[in-house]
């Protein structure tokens, strides 16, 4: 769910250890395992340090092509942002494809030094930010993605 940033660690592991070292924020993405129990890789930053500039969660359309922003996050630049975006699925030519579509298409993390010059809302996010990079990290549940979730940096 989008529901996995958050600045109230009572809800993770070793909270109270975190809290003790200075770690007050935390976003945690859902990992794929082949046992059946869950497993979560968790980012923690402390209260003068934003985990990213930006934080976003990409979804599939209906028809599995287009990835629509169903989240974006800056604690930054005016907290949550309800500005609607899209990105074709193009499989083929990565050079000209988003890092978002390349992360969810390949299954894998991806890493833009350049967002500024991604295609679409990416690029156009990057830049009212100032971000200097973008880590696309796809969330894969039953051995497919369902999602990718990206950082700004």
């Amino acid at each position: 769910s989008s529901d996995v940033c958050s600045s109230d660690l009572g809800r993770f592991l070793r909270s109270e250890s975190a809290a003790e070292a200075g770690l007050q924020r935390g976003l945690a993405i859902p990992v794929g395992s082949r046992v059946d129990d869950g497993h979560v890789v968790t980012f923690l930053a402390g209260a003068g340090l934003p985990l990213a500039r930006r934080i976003e969660r990409w979804i599939p359309d209906e028809a599995g092509t287009q990835l629509i922003r169903d989240f974006a996050f800056s604690e930054l630049h005016g907290g949550r942002s309800t500005v609607a975006a899209r990105l074709p699925i193009r499989a083929g030519d990565e050079s000209r494809t988003s890092s978002i579509v390349n992360a969810w298409t390949r299954g894998v993390p991806v890493i833009s030094r350049q967002p500024s010059a991604e295609e679409g809302a990416p690029a156009a996010a990057a830049a009212t930010i100032g971000s200097e990079a973008l880590i696309a990290i796809p969330v894969v549940w039953g051995g497919v993605v369902s999602e990718v979730v990206a950082l700004y940096l």
